[in-house]
């Protein structure tokens, strides 16, 4: 039996974020509604809820690094443009 086989969904996405209020904000326009809010530790964590669809976005003060990080392994790789 292959692993795809056995994967019938998605539980739910990580986001993480610099500021939550915004991405709140920018997912409740699109439809989204909070389905819980808490904390860990000094991390603020909300779900957001659209159907069956459920993001966990959590503030991350790092975002702007991690994005540099991996823009820089994307630019490590091949061009993947060419294949399509």
């Amino acid at each position: 039996m292959e692993w795809a086989e056995n994967f019938i969904g998605l539980q739910h996405i990580g986001i993480p974020t610099n500021d939550m209020d915004k991405t709140v904000e920018f997912y409740k326009k699109i439809g989204f509604e909070v389905a819980h809010e808490t904390k860990d530790g000094d991390v603020r964590v909300v779900f957001l809820k659209l159907k069956d669809l459920v993001l966990e976005t959590y503030e991350n003060k790092e975002l702007h690094l991690m994005l540099l990080i991996l823009k820089k392994h994307i630019n490590l790789l091949p061009d993947y443009r060419s294949k399509f």
